[in-house]
């Protein structure tokens, strides 16, 4: 076994080192090696393509036809690292004659087993006027000169466009939506196949900087470009985008909104009247935003009580501090690039997750495609596996003498993303008698893989009794969450109090 093992690395290794001996030329070994270093740098993709194709190319197969399978599989690895490394070098020689700021990084996707695209950041915040989805005459033709990258490949393309916070969250989804289509048709005016080209717009919801500064918002007014091998990676990229913790880094509320949600509230004039409850349920249904792309998902929330009547979850004033939330979650999953759980794109500025009331429901559009105009069924990535213990289990939990119960929670094990619709019951000084719940609500929720767990973080809209909650659930097989605290408003003022769900027929 060890002598097999040691095969198939000295394969991958002699395949790296092959590879470096023809790029640099036979010049001799000295001159080889002190190009190595120039090598890597600049064919990183194909190396790493090489050594991960020779050494799976090895492992398949048995004894006779290791060493054969090794070179077929590193050469196939070669091309398709060879095949991004050199789309990354083009785009940034094109954005560099046209003064244009990116970022380009090479993707794999849940689903793929290697490297299978690049997504390339348009940092442009000043592409579009304020407001408006219309290119400016500099940034059309910058976009034309980048368009010829993409145009002789078959690759699926996927356009995303992300705004800052300013102005409400509904507004910022549309003009995202509408910036990501001009973009897109942009791309298809080059001569790009319409039916290979995507769009989706994200809103405000995947920041990557703080939107208290202008620097800030600038950065995260931006386009991506997504290049990839199929449909079906569009939609897993879009999938793990939703789930990434780094955009947790950033509220999608600015300071002063904050401090907004956090001061107490003024004493109500009166109870309400009937067209002020009515109000309410718009806002609240306002609140919970438009339909995700998931199949079946909903983003209603409801109320089988309209009633803002309290209910009394005990606790203390709520504060800023979710290190304990952060601490269960552990570094972020996958941990691409090396970013840690709250690590930055933009390392000068400082980052701290903030509670789920210092921001609001993170939305995004569907993603569509530009030829035939209908949205991607995300359903095309057939996950058939939850995360452990997360397949529509019921979890309960009592907060100060009120029974908690959340059913129908379904995470995906491959993305991370949530499925179908969760829905939170309330029961109020519950004594184990209660067969009908005080409250019904359909959460707006997102989860967000850690190394240690996942965040659960919900919204229940306006006339709920709680107005968000954050739960942590562990990676492995689990009858416990791992940590949570919910939110809610009693009197003027907003609280917290540590909430710890069970599974339904577990205990500590």
């Amino acid at each position: 076994m060890k002598l097999w093992l040691r095969s198939g690395r000295c394969l991958a290794t002699g395949a790296v080192f092959a590879v470096i001996v023809v790029m640099t030329g036979c010049a001799g070994m000295q001159q080889t090696m002190a190009r190595a270093g120039d090598a890597v740098r600049n064919h990183g993709g194909t190396l790493v393509g090489v050594a991960a194709g020779a050494a799976a190319g090895a492992l398949l197969c048995d004894n006779n036809d290791r060493v054969k399978c090794a070179v077929v599989g590193g050469a196939a690895g070669a091309a398709l690292g060879y095949l991004w490394d050199k789309r990354q070098a083009r785009l940034r020689r094109i954005a560099k004659q046209q003064d244009l700021p990116i970022t380009t990084s090479k993707i794999k996707t849940f689903n793929a087993a290697k490297d299978n695209g690049v997504a390339t950041a348009i940092n442009d915040g000043g592409m579009f006027a304020s407001g408006s989805a219309r290119l400016k005459p500099a940034a059309a033709r910058k976009m034309r000169a980048l368009a010829a990258v993409y145009k002789d490949n078959p690759q699926s393309l996927l356009v995303i466009g992300h705004t800052d916070s300013t102005g409400s969250d509904r507004f910022n989804l549309t003009l995202s939506q509408k910036r990501a289509y001009t973009v897109a048709s942009l791309l298809a005016d080059q001569g790009i196949d319409r039916s290979r080209i995507y769009f989706q717009g994200v809103g405000e919801s995947q920041p990557i900087a703080s939107n208290d500064t202008a620097a800030g918002r600038l950065a995260n007014r931006r386009v991506e470009i997504v290049e990839t091998d199929s449909e079906r990676s569009i939609a897993a990229y879009s999938l793990e985008q939703e789930s990434d913790p780094r955009f947790l880094a950033y509220s999608n509320k600015t300071a002063a909104e904050q401090r907004q949600i956090s001061a107490p509230k003024p004493a109500p004039a009166g109870p309400s009247s009937p067209r002020v409850a009515a109000n309410q349920a718009k806002a609240s249904a306002a609140e919970a935003g438009p339909q995700s792309p998931h199949a079946g998902r909903t983003r209603t929330a409801s109320s089988a009580s309209s009633s803002a009547s309290e209910v009394d979850f005990g606790g203390h004033p709520a504060t800023s501090d979710i290190s304990k939330i952060v601490a269960a979650a552990g570094p972020r999953a996958g941990g691409g690039g090396g970013l840690s759980f709250i690590g930055t794109a933009r390392a000068a500025e400082p980052a701290a997750i903030s509670p789920c009331y210092m921001n609001s429901p993170r939305q995004t559009a569907a993603v569509h495609n530009l030829a035939s105009g209908k949205a991607l069924d995300s359903s095309a990535i057939s996950e058939s596996s939850y995360w452990p213990g997360l397949n529509g289990n019921v979890w309960l939990a009592t907060v100060h003498s009120n029974l908690v119960a959340v059913k129908n929670l379904r995470v995906m094990a491959g993305s991370g993303t949530v499925a179908g619709q969760p829905q939170v019951l309330v029961y109020r000084h519950y004594h184990g008698a209660a067969k009908h719940p005080d409250y019904r609500m359909a959460a707006h929720t997102r989860s967000y893989k850690g190394q240690d767990g996942v965040i659960i973080r919900s919204y229940f809209g306006r006339g709920n009794p709680m107005q968000c909650m954050d739960v942590v659930m562990a990676n492995t097989s689990q009858r416990v969450a791992k940590a949570g605290v919910l939110y809610y408003d009693r009197g003027r003022q907003l609280y917290e109090n540590d909430i710890r769900l069970h599974r339904l027929g577990a205990s500590d």
